[in-house]
C-alpha cells in the first residue's frame, strides 16, 4: 500500500508538471515580453481562471496589456489609499482647525468693530468670531459623513483660541478665565440655537437673534441688523457652493467686507 500510495504521488506531480508545460507553451510568445505575468504564478502554478479569460491574439495586438493592467492597478490603489487617509479623523481634525484659522485671517474684524460701534474688547472679539463659526458649522453639517467631526474640530480650535487670547490680555488670572469662558460657552450654545432657528425660519426672527445676542439687546439703528442679515445669508450662500475639496481641504475661501456685502444686489 505504501509504495502504490508512493506511485500516485508521483503520477499526480507528473500530470501536474504537463499542465504547466501545456501552459507555458500557450503563453510562451509573450513570456519573457512581460515578465510582470509571473505575478500570476502561485506555487508554480499558473492561475487557470487568468488562462481562461486572456486571449492570446488580442494580447498580441496589445503588447502592453499586463503592463498597462498593473499600473491601472496601481493607480486605482494609490487613489483608495489618498481618500482613505483623507477621510481619517486625524487629517480631518487638523483641516478643519485649518479652516478655523483661514477664517480668523480673512475676516475683518475691524469693519465691525467700526461699523457697528462696538468696543474693542475680547467680547466683542468672541461675538464676531461666535457668528462667523457658526456659519461654518451650517456648511460643516452639509458634509453627511465628516459633518460632526468637522464641526467639533473647528468649535475646538475658537475654544483653543479663545483661551489663548485672554490668557495673553489677563495672565496669571486662569480660575477667573475659565469661569468667563464657562459663562460664554453656555452663551454660545444659545446663539447657535437662536441663529439656526433664524436661518431656517425667516429674516424676522434671524433679526431678533441678531438683536439678543450680537448686539446684546442694545442697537437702535435698524440698518445695521439688516446689514449683518445680509452678510449672514450672503455667507451662507457662498459657502453651499464650496465643495468639500475648497473647504475642507484647500481652505478655498475669502470672507467679504461689511462694504462689499452692503453694495451687493
Amino acid at each position: 500500500m505504501q509504495c502504490l500510495h508512493i506511485d500516485r504521488m508521483n503520477l499526480l506531480k507528473r500530470v501536474r508538471l504537463q499542465q504547466i508545460t501545456s501552459n507555458r507553451e500557450i503563453f510562451r510568445g509573450f513570456y519573457r515580453v512581460h515578465p510582470i505575468h509571473f505575478r500570476n504564478i502561485h506555487n508554480g502554478i499558473i492561475s487557470t481562471n487568468f488562462a481562461k479569460k486572456t486571449n492570446p491574439q488580442s494580447i498580441a495586438v496589445r503588447p502592453n496589456y499586463f503592463i498597462e493592467k498593473t499600473i491601472n492597478r496601481k493607480f486605482s490603489i494609490k487613489s483608495w489609499i489618498k481618500q482613505r487617509l483623507l477621510k481619517s479623523s486625524s487629517v480631518i481634525s487638523g483641516k478643519s482647525m485649518l479652516v478655523y484659522a483661514k477664517t480668523m485671517d480673512t475676516v475683518k474684524h475691524v469693519d465691525f468693530l467700526t461699523k457697528f460701534n462696538m468696543p474693542n474688547s475680547f467680547n466683542s472679539w468672541f461675538l464676531i468670531t461666535e457668528i462667523h463659526v457658526w456659519i461654518l458649522m451650517v456648511r460643516a453639517m452639509a458634509e453627511n459623513e465628516n459633518g460632526k467631526a468637522i464641526r467639533d474640530s473647528i468649535v475646538e480650535a475658537m475654544w483653543t483660541d479663545s483661551m489663548q487670547r485672554a490668557t495673553s490680555m489677563a495672565p496669571g488670572s486662569a480660575s477667573l478665565i475659565k469661569k468667563q469662558l464657562l459663562i460664554l460657552s453656555d452663551q454660545f450654545q444659545y446663539a447657535i440655537v437662536a441663529y439656526d432657528e433664524g436661518l431656517a425660519t425667516d429674516d424676522q426672527q434671524l433679526a431678533s437673534a441678531i438683536w439678543v445676542r450680537f448686539f446684546e439687546s442694545n442697537c437702535d439703528n435698524y440698518e445695521h441688523i439688516e446689514l449683518l442679515i445680509k452678510y449672514i445669508r450672503y455667507n451662507v450662500a457662498q459657502f453651499d457652493k464650496l465643495d468639500t475639496k475648497d473647504f475642507l481641504y484647500k481652505q478655498n475661501f475669502e470672507w467679504p467686507s461689511l462694504k462689499d456685502v452692503e453694495n451687493f444686489n
